[in-house]
């Protein structure tokens, strides 16, 4: 993904930008390739609703560089985790995603465990 504006200063670390510069946003093609070893190809379907919307769409020009910078943002992703770093903090929202699943109960009542241990 490119950026129209100054990136945030998280982001302008080597460590998430892709080979011709852009931001890492989805790293699922490079993580297959990787998974599969050494390929040549890269690429993706999308499969729609119908045939009109089914397409296979190649990598151009799909590289070890690619995959080796975006192992690099993985590790980055996976530190950044590890060190409690969840930057930028989100906006604080008026609802719950999960209101309907725990029947109006505080989260760890809801899901505390009861019965014998595993």
């Amino acid at each position: 993904r490119a950026f129209r504006s100054e990136l945030p200063d998280h982001l302008k670390g080597e460590d998430v930008r892709a080979p011709d510069g852009t931001i890492w946003t989805n790293l699922q093609v490079p993580f297959y390739a990787e998974a599969y070893g050494k390929v040549d190809e890269a690429g993706y379907f999308a499969i729609g609703q119908d045939e009109a919307n089914v397409k296979i769409t190649q990598w151009e020009d799909f590289s070890e560089e690619d995959q080796d910078s975006a192992r690099r943002c993985a590790e980055w992703i996976v530190q950044q985790v590890q060190n409690k770093v969840f930057w930028p903090p989100a906006a604080k929202v008026t609802y719950e995603d999960f209101d309907d699943l725990i029947y109006g109960r505080e989260l760890v009542e809801a899901f505390a465990w009861e019965g014998e241990s595993a």
